[in-house]
């Protein structure tokens, strides 16, 4: 069941805090979110914002809508919504027990991992950071974008319906992309513009792989990028006419996991794969740099 659906329910509820944990809990119950809900505690010390707010489910869409809000507490009997800037993790000291609390993480935080530094509002929503240089792993494919939460497993890729869904929830209009190799010490950094180029890039890694968008206007490079690839973006691409033709992804790959297979190439040449049994970064295409552990791709929304 929706998340949205299931926290809307609890306008249904009389207010009183009994009733709200018991709906929470049977929304757990049914399965309605992968969020970690917890009653009667609340995060003590990383609040942004305070406000009333008339139920949990407009608590819930203001962390939404703020880009630092990683968790919320919500007061039933008093409607006071506090919003804050961590989660219960490596915070258990703060995490303490309060009457007529309910603590909720926000499944759409951003996962930022090593960049902290970077500017946050960011979703990520596929990574794999390699633990063991012996074997590549096949890919886990899901189509639900709840799925997110289980990137720290390296191999889980929801396919582009389910990215869909994120972005109708979300609306978000940037894509990032981000990969390092030690081996080669090359790091690709970019994320598409926030105007009509990196909206089509959106779109077409999203929505409709029939136009495949130009490359060159409708992405910016960001700190550490020091790619071959990110330099030469009228090189990137083939659209079934010609290649290095400035276009983003291949008119052979449209399926529905089009933005992790060679989002970005120069045929014969260098080349990203984000499949965590590929996890080409920057690579050249006749002999691909061995791995490293700690070596990182990574796909980020906003």
């Amino acid at each position: 069941m929706p998340l949205k659906i299931c926290l809307r329910r609890l306008k249904l509820c009389h207010f009183h805090s009994i009733w709200i944990f018991a709906s929470f809990a049977s929304f757990l119950a049914q399965g309605c979110t992968r969020t970690n809900s917890i009653e009667n505690y609340k995060l003590l010390g990383h609040t942004i914002t305070s406000q009333v707010e008339k139920d949990i489910w407009s608590c819930f869409q203001l962390c939404k809508s703020n880009v630092k809000c990683q968790s919320i507490n919500y007061n039933a009997e008093k409607s006071i919504c506090e919003l804050n800037n961590r989660t219960k993790n490596g915070n258990e000291v703060r995490f303490v027990s309060s009457d007529g609390n309910v603590y909720v993480d926000n499944p759409f935080r951003s996962r930022i991992g090593e960049e902290e530094d970077f500017p946050g509002g960011w979703t990520l929503i596929a990574q794999t950071v390699v633990k063991n240089t012996t074997s590549l792993t096949p890919m886990v494919r899901e189509k639900n974008y709840r799925m997110i939460s289980n990137y720290s497993k390296g191999i889980i890729r929801i396919d582009v319906s389910a990215i869909f869904k994120l972005k109708q929830l979300t609306g978000f209009t940037q894509i990032r992309f981000y990969c390092h190799k030690k081996t080669t010490g090359r790091t690709l950094h970019i994320m598409t513009k926030n105007d009509i180029n990196g909206h089509s890039v959106v779109k077409y890694f999203i929505e409709d792989p029939n136009i495949q968008p130009r490359a060159c206007a409708s992405f910016e490079r960001l700190p550490g990028d020091n790619a071959y690839l990110s330099v030469n973006c009228s090189k990137w691409g083939n659209d079934g006419i010609s290649g290095e033709c400035e276009k983003w992804g291949s008119f052979k790959n449209k399926g529905s996991f089009r933005i992790y297979n060679d989002p970005i190439f120069w045929e014969g040449k260098y080349y990203v794969n984000i499949k965590p049994s590929v996890l080409a970064c920057d690579d050249l295409y006749s002999s691909s740099a061995p791995l490293s552990v700690g070596d990182t791709w990574q796909v980020f929304v906003r």
